[in-house]
């Protein structure tokens, strides 16, 4: 069996606890190394960030350090990055693929995974009965990262885009850091790179009503905890 890993989403910015998510699908509890693993970036703007500002970045991070047998590949979707995913998984002729859908265990992304796969099943729209099982699930260990070394009240919070594009709106590189500690320390990236992306950042993010209520959520539950 090959396995194929789809892993669409936003990623905007993208940062350690996306490397975290897609680390649990690579060194999986099923002892299944992928074949090939598929970052599938969303075409919009997220906040004024482009998609091909993240694609270089994710193209910068060093994939052989975590797995030297999985083949990444970085693609920005050109509509829903879900859709890639059916493109991708409807397409393969090879008997021997067995796809996953990466996702995060918040909100309804569960749900999601359940749903693709089902699509795939028998009775499903995209089921093919020359390939049963195309679509299947993998036991991960998902644990969100936390934040260790911030300033301020969302320390010791899970890493999260919003608060790494508030950083930088506030152009605070110190605490920006803070969401890539995990690559710099495995050298995974260069602070050089990760320099190099904040200062893209700095000329494209723009902060929205929805990133504020957002960040207003996170600071009441930060004092809830206290």
């Amino acid at each position: 069996m090959k396995l194929v890993v789809l892993y669409p989403g936003a990623m905007k910015p993208f940062h350690d606890g996306h490397l975290s998510l897609l680390e649990s699908y690579i060194s999986n509890n099923d002892n299944i190394i992928p074949d090939t693993v598929h970052i599938i970036i969303s075409p919009s703007e997220r906040s004024g960030i482009k998609a091909v500002t993240t694609e270089k970045f994710i193209k910068s991070i060093d994939f052989s350090k975590i797995n030297k047998k999985c083949n990444i590949q970085i693609q920005v979707a050109q509509a829903n990055p879900i859709v890639a995913c059916y493109a991708i998984c409807g397409h393969c002729e090879d008997p021997d693929v067995r796809f996953v859908l990466a996702s995060s265990e918040k909100g309804d992304d569960t749900n999601r995974i359940e749903y693709f796969k089902s699509l795939f099943s028998e009775g499903g729209k995209y089921y093919n009965e020359n390939f049963p099982e195309r679509v299947i699930n993998i036991n991960v260990n998902q644990k969100p990262l936390i934040y260790k070394t911030r300033t301020d009240a969302y320390n010791h919070k899970p890493i999260s885009s919003t608060i790494v594009r508030y950083d930088v709106v506030n152009r605070d590189f110190n605490n920006f850091k803070a969401a890539y500690e995990n690559m710099l320390s495995r050298e995974l990236i260069t602070v050089y790179a990760l320099y190099d992306y904040y200062t893209e950042l700095c000329k494209e993010v723009e902060f929205s009503k929805k990133d504020t209520k957002k960040l207003n959520d996170l600071l009441q539950e930060s004092f809830s905890d206290k």
